[in-house]
């Protein structure tokens, strides 16, 4: 969030700068009541074997119309588990991530949070909506239940977004409900923009309109098959002036504590386009990340099959695999090395899908 309020991203609870540590270097009292509640569990995860972020698809229905997307065409749906808190405690990730589809079409989802907040050891509990069906009413329902970060997807500003996901007044919607958001007292309130060739100028409009709205942002490229169903342009002048909006990105970055993207990822964003990747990091999913289907499958991510069932956990180590390749915030700006200076950095905020 936006370091000029009161649940500022950009500086803890008690006062001290991004990072975790006051200026006196001493780890703020707040960080370390954090590391002695969540300590076990992260000392598990940095020993290896087990998930930095574990993204629960609790269901796959969809109540957006998105051109590009044809989740929401799908005659039926997954058997959904009712209860997922046995399988998070079996494969013990840091952080959960509640995603669908949309999980706000999941009438219980309430219930599901509750359980996996009160039965397990996770640091954080993320829900990741297209707003379509949050109010403020169902956010404070949300939030009572364990859920202490919001991410609210946008596919750009005003009538940009309303027209691809095809649902006119969202953004404003979304717009009103964010003061009522910030106040309820989520760890972290962040709007997660897809980049596109479109408007590149709405990107860097994006990082001051959450300034201003007092929460965090953060950026990703679509996966593969999204990226050739939507057709991002890829020819020079666009490509161009993409490149200048991601240069000036990566400079609030270095200097808005609210920008949650890397200054790394953003510059590296415009070379993923031009197929210049040869020097770009090993992608972590299956052991950075996983992700499990509504009815218990894991997959390392959502574009590969299913490794096995989570009954069956630990599995087998996952087989080659043809990745297509991917610059999603997941791969690019998600799990890093969890050092102390990680840990502490966790108290400002848990990485987001």
């Amino acid at each position: 969030m936006a370091g000029h309020n009161g649940n500022g991203g950009g500086r803890n609870g008690n006062g001290g700068p991004r990072g975790g540590r006051r200026a006196d270097g001493e780890i703020p009292q707040g960080t370390m009541a954090m590391l002695q509640r969540h300590g076990a569990a992260m000392l598990r995860q940095l020993a290896g074997g087990r998930p930095r972020i574990l993204e629960l698809q609790v269901t796959r229905g969809c109540n957006a119309r998105c051109a590009w997307c044809d989740a929401w065409r799908a005659p039926g749906n997954d058997v959904e588990m009712s209860d997922y808190a046995p399988l998070v405690r079996r494969l013990q990730p840091l952080d959960v991530a509640l995603v669908g589809g949309e999980p706000l079409l999941r009438p219980d989802l309430e219930r599901v949070a509750a359980s996996i907040r009160l039965g397990t050891e996770i640091s954080s509990l993320i829900l990741v909506t297209n707003g379509v069906g949050l109010t403020a009413d169902r956010a404070r329902r949300l939030r009572e239940a364990g859920v202490d970060k919001l991410v609210v997807l946008l596919e750009g500003l005003g009538e940009e977004n309303d027209h691809i996901r095809r649902r006119p007044g969202l953004f404003a919607q979304i717009d009103g409900l964010l003061p009522d958001l910030v106040a309820m007292g989520f760890r972290a309130v962040q709007l997660q923009v897809t980049i596109t060739g479109r408007f590149p100028g709405q990107l860097v409009e994006a990082a001051q309109y959450a300034r201003e709205r007092g929460v965090r942002v953060s950026y990703t490229v679509e996966r593969p098959a999204r990226l050739e169903a939507r057709a991002i342009s890829a020819d020079e002048n666009s490509l161009t002036a993409l490149a200048v909006a991601m240069e000036q990105l990566a400079g609030l970055a270095e200097t808005w504590p609210h920008v949650a993207s890397s200054p790394e990822y953003l510059r590296r964003v415009v070379p993923f386009l031009r197929d210049q990747t040869a020097d770009f990091p090993e992608c972590p999913a299956g052991s950075g990340f996983l992700r499990v289907s509504p009815d218990g499958w894991i997959r390392p991510c959502a574009d590969v099959p299913p490794l096995g069932h989570w009954t069956s956990w630990p599995l087998r180590p996952a087989p080659p695999f043809d990745c297509p390749g991917c610059w999603s915030r997941l791969r690019g700006d998600g799990p890093a090395p969890l050092g102390v200076r990680r840990l502490v950095e966790l108290y400002r905020t848990s990485c987001g899908p």
